[in-house]
């Protein structure tokens, strides 16, 4: 994109329909006590029926960051930034923890043990996540990002 060009409708939206990895869910519905004519025989029969509804759906991984508390990204250096991220592209589906190594980050980041501590002290001080009681294992914020539904927890 250019700073000056000026669009009339998103040049966004051809990227993003391109970038679509459609799915489909399926929906079932039953109704009961239903009855059936027989047009020819006049007959009456008794029937269940079950619908099936599908709905397209994007397929395509995505995790939820909640609008209330987005600003806290203001308050992260760019060493938490990192971690955010790592965070966000590792969290599994309907769950509220994630495994953090400092060995993961200084390979992925490429940075020495100090600021691989220094990130994951940085995130527990802005609450995005907390310690838990098994080794390298932390809890995730669920009010601020989540990947699924939190029903579900």
């Amino acid at each position: 994109m250019e700073y000056g060009t000026k669009y009339s409708t998103s040049p966004f939206d051809s990227e993003m329909k391109a970038d679509l990895s459609m799915g489909k869910k399926t929906y079932f519905t039953k109704s009961g006590g239903k009855a059936i004519l027989d047009t020819s025989t006049g007959e009456l029969t008794n029937t269940s029926a079950v619908y099936l509804t599908f709905e397209a759906k994007d397929s395509n991984q995505f995790i939820k960051i909640f609008v209330k508390d987005i600003d806290i990204l203001n308050k992260m250096t760019p060493a938490g930034i990192k971690l955010f991220t790592f965070i966000v592209k590792g969290l599994e589906k309907n769950t509220n923890s994630i495994v953090i190594r400092n060995t993961d980050l200084i390979e992925t980041y490429k940075v020495n043990k100090n600021t691989a501590v220094a990130m994951i002290k940085e995130l527990i001080e802005l609450n995005l996540i907390a310690k838990s009681d098994q080794k390298y294992k932390f809890w995730v914020n669920t009010k601020v990002m989540f990947n699924g539904d939190r029903t579900k927890l």
